[in-house]
């Protein structure tokens, strides 16, 4: 990996993602001093692995997400409570058949160079977004627009998305069908806007966000300055924000040690510890993300082995993992979608099986009813489960291995790597059989959690299909009767649950230190604070 910095004003250029020679996209400075001199307020962030990607359309980590927010902002924002509210457009109107929305970009906003930001920048980010020839990880977010999937079939152009520019600071969308979370998809970073002249580019030179990017030491430290061209800066406090790479098991020590303003996470390992040294500091939160390990459907033997996955689901105590190895506040994942999440009937779900002995009989009944499992126990084939290196997710997979075994008699090899090459691998290595991953909303709907399986989200890295499946999403997106749509959603999750592509193991809680000299920490189902809304505690 290339190490990225900006010194005496030298501009950054180009940036290695994914450990390739594949020039991404990222926003970057122009102009910007790294130094700019003593008495700035800074802010010390702490994130536990480095972005896989500063490409907002081809992101997948919380670590990439949290520092697009500094950069960069859409139509619409997410306030310091997690709610929806206007961003860079100042208002909008909604039109009586809930198809067109016209937003009214705000005319002091402007680019980190100084130029405003037109409705324009808009629609080249979306047509970018939505064009097949340029295939992007997040370009579901916008799949409400009306012509996004002739787009992508290859049946119309980019440049026919519904999106137009009425004037410089007048933009008009128009949807398939009304939804119930546009909105709220708006404040996803892909949405954000690119220079118009730039949406051909692999290099995105300015931002529009509160702060712009001034260095990243790969390995270490993301460094971001305030924008003095933000239309909200006089509002933005810290000068500077470093967000500090490293490892949660080393975070709390520098924490301790005055290096860390904010941590990413607070382990298991020590949460007791820092519960009783830093009471009024530590912020625990109910938080909308579910950790799973997912099923290469792909694998001939597990694929096409129902009863497998659902052994090796049954077999795994998930009281024991939020207990022994997480105790904080973690709830056993009974579902797929989290405990609270809106426009969800929860009533259709199966209630949890807590007999464990009866789910370990279940277990090794489905095992000698499968197609596939004598390979695994004659050793004629190795399982194996890959998770990302970090020592709380070495624990759950030492856990699960030892479960597999002692319940079903399945022994399993254990890989750990880097996220970004696990996440390489998962999308591009056929041979993965297992894998951990987490998904986490971008938006308080069910619908951002279950459209991960439909057959064409690119976010579907199970490779799951089912029709009956698709078709109840489909249903949901247009229904516009919220009771009839939460049940539509249930049962798509039913289906979902039944073919096993996941194993969810447990719902989240969010988990961070903050330093008493930091005000305007406020908690959120999302985990989203945006840098712009903490401040020096006076």
């Amino acid at each position: 990996m290339t190490k990225r910095s900006v010194k005496n004003s030298r501009r950054l250029t180009s940036y290695l993602v994914l450990g390739s020679l594949a020039i991404c996209i990222g926003w970057l400075v122009v102009g910007c001093d790294a130094e700019r001199g003593a008495g700035q307020s800074i802010l010390n962030r702490g994130i536990n692995g480095a972005p896989e990607s500063l490409d907002p359309r081809m992101f997948s980590s919380n670590q990439s997400r949290a520092v697009l927010r500094d950069l960069g902002e859409g139509l619409v924002a997410i306030s310091a409570d997690g709610e929806v509210v206007p961003g860079t457009a100042e208002s909008w109107i909604i039109g009586d058949d809930g198809r067109e929305y016209t937003f009214r970009i705000r005319e002091s906003a402007r680019w980190s160079d100084g130029h405003p930001v037109s409705a324009a920048d808009f629609v080249a980010a979306f047509q970018r977004l939505a064009d097949p020839d340029r295939p992007a990880r997040n370009s579901s977010v916008i799949s409400d627009i009306r012509n996004y999937d002739e787009i992508l079939e290859g049946r119309a152009a980019a440049n026919e998305l519904a999106i137009v520019a009425l004037d410089q600071y007048t933009l008009q969308v128009r949807l398939k069908n009304p939804s119930a979370t546009f909105l709220q998809k708006l404040t996803h970073p892909a949405t954000f806007p690119i220079r118009d002249h730039e949406a051909s580019s692999d290099e995105l030179r300015v931002s529009n966000g509160p702060y712009v990017l001034a260095n990243w030491d790969d390995n270490s430290l993301i460094r971001l300055e305030k924008s003095d061209h933000y239309w909200d800066s006089r509002n933005t406090s810290y000068d500077v924000v470093n967000y500090h790479i490293v490892e949660e098991s080393a975070e709390y020590s520098r924490y301790r040690a005055g290096e860390l303003d904010v941590t990413g996470n607070v382990p298991a390992s020590i949460f007791d510890k820092v519960r009783e040294e830093h009471p009024s500091e530590l912020r625990v939160s109910p938080y909308l993300g579910v950790f799973y390990f997912g099923f290469n459907l792909d694998h001939p033997s597990i694929g096409d082995d129902l009863e497998l996955r659902q052994a090796l689901s049954l077999a795994i105590d998930r009281d024991v993992i939020v207990t022994k190895l997480l105790g904080r506040g973690e709830l056993p994942a009974v579902g797929w979608v989290p405990p609270g999440v809106n426009g969800f009937d929860y009533s259709l779900r199966d209630e949890h099986e807590t007999n464990v002995a009866a789910k370990y009989d279940r277990a090794r009944s489905l095992l000698k009813a499968s197609k596939y499992a004598s390979r695994f126990l004659a050793n004629e084939e190795r399982l194996t489960l890959h998770y990302n290196n970090s020592d709380v997710q070495k624990r759950i997979a030492i856990a699960i291995q030892s479960m597999w075994y002692d319940v079903l008699g399945i022994e399993v090899d254990i890989v750990s790597l880097d996220y970004r090459v696990l996440l390489s691998q998962i999308q591009d290595d056929k041979s993965i059989q297992v894998f951990r991953l987490s998904w986490t909303g971008d938006y308080n709907d069910a619908e951002n959690f279950l459209e991960v399986f439909e057959s064409h989200s690119s976010s579907n890295y199970t490779k799951y299909k089912n029709s009956a499946f698709d078709e109840l999403i489909q249903i949901a997106r247009t229904e516009t009767d919220v009771s009839e749509r939460a049940t539509f959603l249930a049962k798509a999750e039913q289906i979902l649950l039944a073919d096993q592509p996941v194993i969810p193991l447990y719902f989240y809680v969010s988990k961070h230190l903050v330093r008493d000299t930091v005000a305007g920490w406020a908690p959120n189902v999302l985990d989203e604070h945006p840098s712009k809304y903490l401040r020096p505690q006076k």
